[in-house]
């Protein structure tokens, strides 16, 4: 029998540590557990965008959660590096917002309205020459830009190496790499969890296990709809920094880092759990990248990946407690916006299990709402 502890995260990624640092900040005995090293799936293999959004403006759920997230990560920014040491590269480096058909202007049109409705700043870049004067170098012509000035970034490396640090400061016991995981439904209505066939003494379980969570659910007789969706990446090392912003381009974005690295992605694929790369869809990305930035052509391409996104039916992520389970929680489903809702789903989640008011509503991501009329837009 191991140590007993009040809550066991299942899931080692930007998810389940934010929940476990969150949760011992208020006083919990926390485990986190995975059959991984910790943060090295899906949470490392991203960019670290933070789109903008406002959560104290906008209605939509996801809007909220996100815009919440971003106000939550500025804050945390700052009380991991003071309690770590760890620049987690938190900083709002603006984002342009490009557009080449007449659809995708009419889409980027739609965003720009969308956001001066909700109070976030943005402005219409009219020629090449504003774009440089963004120091972004030379361009493509490109029929519309948005400029955007709250857009954000984190290196999501460093911020996981900041969150494992800090919850073992915090007392966090740390399992990775187990052989096995295996959730049981012990009573008829709390599930109990074993490692690597023993049992694991603990009050409450929480499912962050991304892409794998429904994988874990089912051994509960639990279904709920989570799909791996494979995102391919580049990452380029220019000698010096070369442009301050984020570029976006529909699906496509490119991530300059203040050390120089570029990141260029992503793609979008139902692969299930093949997380190889390819090479067409690696040279649709290098031609992506270099078309819009020149440089890039001469420079070293480091390495390339690719991660699984965990997707739902709805596009809403699952946050909140297991049907039919009264000690049992799941947080996953935030396709390609886990880490920026990370900090949000982790200060949620928490309050639920505590018994709080949660800052916000979470019946749009009720596990138990498969069921129920959506009142909401499906994200595309």
């Amino acid at each position: 029998m191991i140590d007993r502890c009040e809550v066991a995260v299942v899931g080692g990624g930007v998810i389940g540590l934010s929940l476990a640092w969150e949760l011992a900040q208020r006083g919990f005995r926390v485990a986190v557990v995975d059959i991984n090293r910790l943060g090295r799936k899906a949470s490392w293999s991203g960019a670290g965008i933070l789109a903008p959004a406002n959560h104290r403006t906008m209605t939509h759920p996801l809007d909220q959660l996100m815009g919440l997230g971003s106000e939550l990560h500025e804050m945390w920014a700052e009380l991991l590096l003071e309690q770590t040491g760890i620049e987690n590269g938190f900083r709002k480096c603006g984002g342009i917002y490009l557009a080449r058909t007449a659809g995708e202007r009419a889409a980027l049109n739609g965003l720009k309205l969308h956001w001066q409705q909700h109070g976030i700043a943005c402005e219409e870049i009219e020629s090449l020459r504003e774009l440089d004067a963004l120091d972004i170098g030379v361009w493509n012509a490109s029929t519309a830009a948005v400029f955007v000035p709250c857009e954000a970034q984190i290196c999501n490396p460093a911020h996981l190496e900041a969150l494992v640090r800090a919850c073992r400061q915090q007392g966090v016991r740390l399992i990775e790499e187990c052989q096995s995981c295996q959730l049981v439904n012990s009573s008829g209505c709390e599930a109990a969890l074993f490692l690597d066939g023993e049992l694991f003494d603990c009050g409450m379980v929480c499912l962050c296990a991304g892409a794998w969570s429904s994988e874990l659910l089912g051994q509960l007789q639990v279904q709920l709809p989570v799909v791996p969706v494979r995102g391919q990446m580049l990452l380029y090392k220019l000698p010096l920094q070369q442009f301050e912003p984020i570029i976006n381009e529909g699906s496509r974005y490119i991530v300059p880092r203040s050390d120089g690295h570029v990141l260029v992605g992503s793609t979008l694929e139902e692969v299930g759990f093949d997380e190889s790369t390819t090479a067409d869809k690696l040279d649709g990305l290098k031609r992506f990248s270099c078309g819009i930035i020149p440089a890039l052509r001469e420079n070293i391409l480091v390495r390339s990946w690719a991660g699984l996104r965990p997707a739902s039916h709805d596009g809403f992520p699952f946050i909140g407690r297991v049907p039919g389970f009264e000690n049992a929680f799941v947080a996953t489903g935030h396709f390609k916006s886990g880490l920026q809702m990370s900090t949000a789903t982790a200060v949620i989640l928490a309050d639920e299990i505590q018994g709080r008011p949660p800052l916000l509503d979470l019946n749009p991501f009720a596990p138990d709402r498969l069921d129920a009329k959506r009142e909401f837009a499906m994200p595309t």
